[in-house]
């Protein structure tokens, strides 16, 4: 919650600009995958991500997302093209992602500290834990520069483990007696040695628009004919392709006239968030905290919902408040728990939604109910402090807001 200052009348009057901590990218149980198998993308859960990721023989570039996250779903045709274009690498790096909208996901999503989606982490090679990672820090919007990264990103994990990218190609498959492969380094010019057996005809393409030197030594038969084409070229996009695709799931026909706000949505929506959304992290501290305590006052005072529902909300106020700099969330479950069986469980612990209910699993439902929440707290509280001297700054900067300058004026 912040605060900021403003004069009435000659005083000053402190109004508040609540923080709604909570509309970062939310969690579902079984929620959907952006993904499918038609993307070359190997998606890893709690069960797998282990044993495919630590002491690998290749590097994994890890999307941690969620599928109900509307910045996840915009930025998953990206991430697809990102996986394409880097499929011909996959004997270095993996293009990976998880899930963490899905429930028995959540304890991998905290062990790796993903507090806002999606994140993107580069496990390197041979990686034992969660510490030999570097966490992508740059624009994951711009293709170009995000593959750029990642190369650099595997030839500085293959030089420290030994393997200088002089002796390296990235191939992709033999087709035949056709082989494609992509080669990407931005600065640093590198002699590439391929030996071909017996082929007669090699096609490589070089991605985009960068730049190398390469220098190819065919042993077998230095007549060899090479042919440069781009990624995008026919003969490169029939062989590159999959074998096959399968139907798209069927979008479900969602009545779209329920605009009412349901109390079966408002229920799930509060059961979410206090009880998946925020021990998302295992420590909360700092502005986190205080921004969670404001925010538990605001939900004390305006949340709709049953009497029950409004004690339990107001007693993990009162308590929320007597803790110091750091919360342990596994206390703030533990103190929920508590709270939530003294008043005979008035929260779901099944999420469902009515008019939240999206035409896929991963869409509308919490975000749709974080929103209707909102949207009931402010009118609780507009009607609660009709007449508050808040509100009243309020009208006062609206008002000033919608006077014209004098340069606007025609």
């Amino acid at each position: 919650l912040r605060t900021a200052v403003a004069t009435v009348a000659g005083r000053a009057v402190r109004s508040h600009d609540v923080i709604v901590y909570f509309v970062s990218c939310l969690q579902f149980a079984n929620a959907d995958s952006l993904y499918d198998a038609n993307d070359p993308i190997l998606e890893l859960d709690v069960d797998t991500f282990n044993g495919a990721v630590y002491n690998s023989e290749k590097a994994h570039f890890v999307e941690f997302y969620s599928s109900w996250c509307g910045a996840c779903i915009a930025y998953a045709p990206t991430f697809k093209e990102f996986a394409r274009d880097l499929a011909l690498w996959k004997p270095f790096v993996q293009v990976t992602a998880v899930n963490c909208a899905d429930d028995k996901n959540m304890p991998l999503c905290r062990e790796h500290s993903v507090n806002s989606f999606p994140t993107m982490k580069y496990f390197k090679r041979g990686a034992a834990n969660k510490d030999d990672v570097e966490v992508y820090a740059g624009n994951k919007y711009d293709l170009w520069h995000l593959e750029h990264d990642v190369a650099a990103y595997v030839k500085s994990d293959m030089e420290k483990n030994g393997h200088p990218l002089s002796e390296v190609g990235f191939i992709c498959c033999h087709l035949l007696k056709l082989y494609f492969f992509q080669i990407v380094e931005q600065t640093l010019i590198y002699a590439f040695h391929i030996d071909f057996v017996n082929s007669v005809v090699v096609y490589f393409f070089i991605y985009s628009y960068i730049y190398i030197q390469l220098m190819l030594n065919f042993y077998k038969d230095r007549n060899i004919r090479v042919v440069m084409i781009r990624p995008d070229h026919p003969l490169a996009v029939k062989h590159l392709a999959p074998d096959s695709k399968s139907a798209p799931a069927p979008v479900a026909n969602v009545d779209m006239t329920q605009y009412q706000v349901q109390l079966v949505d408002l229920k799930s929506t509060l059961s979410y968030m206090l009880f998946k959304e925020i021990p998302r992290r295992t420590v909360i501290s700092g502005d986190d905290l205080v921004a969670l305590k404001q925010w538990m006052r605001t939900l004390s005072k305006y949340a709709p919902g049953t009497t029950p529902i409004r004690r339990l909300l107001y007693r993990m106020n009162e308590w929320i408040w007597t803790v110091g700099d750091s919360l342990a969330t596994d206390d703030w479950t533990k103190k929920l728990e508590e709270i939530q069986l003294a008043l005979g469980n008035p929260l779901p612990r099944k999420v469902e939604w009515i008019a939240c209910n999206g035409s896929k699993p991963n869409l509308r439902g919490y975000t749709c109910g974080l929103w209707t929440t909102a949207h009931a707290i402010s009118v609780a509280a507009y009607k609660a402090e009709e007449n508050s001297e808040l509100l009243i700054v309020f009208y006062s900067l609206c008002a000033l807001m919608a006077t014209p300058r004098e340069n606007d004026r025609t």
